[in-house]
């Protein structure tokens, strides 16, 4: 597990509260999470994150992990899962590879993460969309998360559930022991990602879900009817969380929406050497191993510096100011101990002193 697994992992498995809705206003996205009426742990997790590829250009990705109840450790599942994920998709973003090749590596990772802590006796779903400036969008699916595509026409179901029903059209509610996943992020080397483009000149928003949430649409439209009145995608998350709860909130729920379009504003400074993650509760920058070298490299270009010593003049300047620090505070030392001593003969020449040792006070 590299840095940014750990940290990502270790962010994603904090204490939170039980329900919490949060837009992300510079992608025009949102995300939702809540606990439910049933259960005591909510297991599933989902952020959005983005980030900035070697060329300057930025993307973005929404991912979503539901841990598998019955199996080891769910909500540890999906926090490693999207680590993983995460961590995979910041390495593509310093080659060319496709956004094809970003995905399937991102969710072959993923289930390696898992793996490797569980060894198949935990997993976790997981779905995931990716947009790209220039770039057609991309979505991945893995387990019976789903992911819908919502255009002025219709919410329509992209991702096909890995499940005995899901892969014959059927509703798993009509034969529970056909809702049993097939695949999951951890299972180890069998598992193969659906992983897909969508057409580059389409518009909308993603609609990314756990099961807790989908489970409305078995039972009539009014997962469509809330897509398409609640417009603002923080409005949307909020209501659909809230329905979950009303019609009886038996597992997890969780909701991301995203936009087809990357191009909303930015305030950041766009450079290859850190992300920006937003989950229902928080949001954070976590920086990469190449942060330096890249804000090295920004800061010459942009002052036309000489490529030689940025970073080494820094260091130099810095280890000068050690130099000096420690030599003042040499300094300062023993001026305190010379007026301390004289201090002390002063008092022996007045009058008589109880003199006590301490060996272990520290000087």
């Amino acid at each position: 597990m590299n840095p940014l697994e750990a940290q990502l992992t270790y962010w994603l498995s904090r204490q939170t509260a039980r329900v919490s809705v949060r837009r992300v206003g510079q992608l025009g996205a949102a995300v939702g999470s809540d606990i439910g009426t049933v259960r005591t742990e909510n297991q599933d997790r989902a952020v959005v994150v983005q980030g900035w590829e070697a060329n300057g250009g930025r993307f973005s990705v929404a991912v979503v992990a539901d841990g598998i109840g019955g199996m080891r450790a769910g909500g540890m599942c999906a926090s490693l899962a999207i680590s993983g994920f995460i961590a995979s998709i910041c390495e593509s973003a310093t080659s060319r590879n496709s956004s094809f090749d970003w995905m399937m590596n991102a969710a072959m990772k993923a289930n390696e993460a898992v793996y490797n802590k569980y060894y198949g006796d935990g997993g976790s779903t997981l779905i995931a969309a990716l947009i790209r400036q220039g770039k057609a969008p991309c979505w991945m699916s893995v387990g019976d998360s789903r992911v819908y595509l919502e255009t002025e026409q219709e919410l329509q179901k992209l991702s096909t559930d890995d499940t005995i029903a899901g892969q014959l059209g059927r509703d798993a509610i009509d034969n529970p022991e056909q809702g049993r996943l097939l695949q999951f992020v951890g299972m180890g080397s069998d598992l193969q990602p659906h992983v897909h483009e969508l057409e580059s000149k389409i518009s909308g928003r993603l609609l990314l879900v756990t099961d807790g949430v989908h489970y409305l649409s078995k039972y009539s439209s009014c997962m469509d009817k809330v897509a398409s009145i609640a417009t603002d995608p923080g409005v949307c998350a909020k209501r659909l969380l809230e329905l979950a709860s009303w019609c009886g909130g038996h597992d997890n729920a969780t909701v991301v929406i995203m936009p087809l379009s990357n191009e909303g504003d930015s305030s950041t400074v766009p450079f290859a050497g850190f992300i920006e993650v937003y989950d229902s509760f928080g949001d954070g920058q976590f920086f990469l191993g190449n942060s330096i070298s890249n804000l090295d490299r920004n800061i010459r270009e942009s002052r036309k510096l000489p490529r030689s010593t940025l970073s080494d003049s820094v260091a130099s300047d810095f280890s000068e100011k050690q130099k000096v620090g420690a030599a003042t505070k040499k300094n300062r030392l023993k001026e305190g101990v010379v007026k301390k001593n004289r201090a002390a003969k002063a008092n022996v020449a007045d009058e008589p002193q109880l003199i006590m040792e301490f060996p272990n006070k520290r000087k």
